[in-house]
């Protein structure tokens, strides 16, 4: 819009200077033809009056000189207006069509601002929507975190157990396995659980530790038992092996070997250990014989 008012207003500058270069141009020739006038009155005059006398008369009438005043004045102004017409015209044709196109750039502007406000109330109030949802989203969020932590509650995971010792039905086996090792005594002598499985579903390569067992409990106070029975227990065996996990994943095996503990990091240690170790002897009793 700025652009367009800056071209109207140096074209009107432009036409402006125009004009008043014309009638400059027009005082200049009016004062051409004037000191022509008052030359050719002045030659007229020093004529002689020998001449004819009806051209002397004709000469300085003062009507005929007044005549011929009126004719080359008018002459002249035609003559102006002629050149006038043919350079103001272009310009009153371009200044009507640059008045036309910012009338319509004015149009535009102002359907533009309506649509634009009619925009910010919108966004105004999907703003106010949005923050509206959003509040409930975090609502909604801490409610799902909670169930879900609820759901959670009664959950232990059993790390270390190996593979295939549940057998095909691992809630029977936990129900007698937990109490006994953990030498806890629970309601009716076994834990209710709702279900246990491996984590995950993928079965383990050789060489890989045993998955963990999640197990679902139906109560927590049963948890809370296990959880406590876990802590206060000096030692966990099974199979008469004692075993333990120290953060980060160092395994421990207790072995009567030596006198001594030891500690590896990575099962095939263990296991290239176990393997190194000499086999135990048997001894017999005289008059018996080995099986």
């Amino acid at each position: 819009m700025q652009i367009i008012w800056k071209h109207f207003t140096m074209r009107f500058k432009c036409m402006n200077v125009q004009m008043r270069l014309t009638l400059t141009y027009i005082n200049k020739c009016y004062k051409k033809y004037y000191l022509l006038f008052v030359h050719f009155s002045l030659k007229l005059s020093n004529i002689s009056t020998r001449s004819s006398p009806k051209m002397a008369d004709a000469l300085m009438n003062p009507i005929d000189m007044d005549a011929l005043v009126k004719k080359i004045t008018t002459e002249v102004l035609v003559g102006v207006e002629k050149a006038l017409e043919n350079k103001i015209d272009p310009v009153l044709e371009k200044l009507s069509a640059v008045a036309t196109h910012v009338e319509q750039v004015e149009n535009r502007v102002t359907e533009a601002e309506t649509r634009i406000s009619a925009v910010e109330d919108t966004v105004s109030r999907d703003n106010a929507d949005l923050n509206e949802v959003k509040k409930k989203l975090d609502a909604a969020l801490e409610k799902i975190d909670d169930l879900e932590n609820r759901s959670r509650r009664c959950n232990i995971r059993i790390i270390g157990l190996p593979e295939g010792e549940e057998g095909t039905n691992p809630v029977s086996f936990l129900r007698t396995w937990l109490p006994n090792l953990l030498n806890t005594d629970f309601k009716n002598h076994q834990v209710k659980i709702e279900r246990a499985h491996r984590v995950p579903s993928r079965l383990p390569t050789s060489g890989e530790r045993p998955r963990a067992l999640m197990v679902k409990l139906h109560n927590f106070q049963d948890k809370a038992r296990i959880l406590q029975a876990a802590r206060t227990a000096s030692q966990l065996v099974y199979k008469r092996i004692r075993f333990a996990m120290i953060y980060p994943a160092t395994l421990r095996i207790g072995l009567q070997h030596n006198g001594s503990e030891k500690f590896f990091k990575q099962p095939a240690e263990a296991e290239s250990f176990l393997d190194g170790l000499p086999e135990p002897s048997t001894t017999t009793s005289p008059g018996t014989n080995r099986p």
